[in-house]
């Protein structure tokens, strides 16, 4: 969003929608990974973490609230959007667990789950906030096997990156 007001373009031309939004100031997980790292692994193995593993440019990120119109998307207990309280309630494999998970679901939500949301809004932004009564079986079978996760690339896309990681080629 910060790029595209940078050069020029109206807030009018654009509407974003995010699904399970990381970069959540209070509880997503870009604006808080370091903290709560730091305090699991000390300052110097979360820094060395996190920049081998190349996610530096997006650690703090927040969504501005004032630059673009944005629909946020959140399932309670999502291990990206919700990281926090995850973490809050039940340390880093929590939201670990979560993020493979009720990250997921959103992809295997029916509409009649999706109209018990609440919806607030804060300058620009509309928060759709999903409670966590659904079917998580049905929603996260429906994600993986109806709706494309299986067959959608992720899993050749993880072990590329892992490969890479530990190899540095393809």
């Amino acid at each position: 969003m910060t790029r595209l007001a940078a050069d020029g373009i109206p807030k009018e031309d654009l509407h974003f929608v995010f699904i399970g939004d990381p970069s959540l100031a209070e509880t997503g997980i870009w604006p808080n990974l370091v903290t709560d790292l730091d305090g699991i692994f000390g300052a110097s193995l979360t820094n060395t973490l996190l920049n081998d593993l190349g996610m530096a440019g997006v650690l703090g990120n927040v969504t501005p609230d004032d630059l673009y119109p944005a629909t946020i998307y959140t399932l309670d207990g999502d291990g990206v959007a919700d990281f926090q309280p995850d973490f809050n309630a039940g340390g880093l494999l929590d939201p670990l667990w979560n993020l493979f998970t009720t990250h997921v679901e959103y992809l295997g939500l029916t509409p009649a789950e999706l109209a018990d949301a609440t919806i607030s809004t804060d300058h620009l932004l509309t928060y759709v906030d999903i409670p966590n009564n659904i079917n998580t079986a049905d929603a996260w079978l429906g994600a993986v096997f109806e709706h494309g996760a299986a067959n959608s690339g992720l899993l050749e896309s993880l072990w590329n990156s892992l490969e890479l990681y530990f190899t540095n080629s393809f």
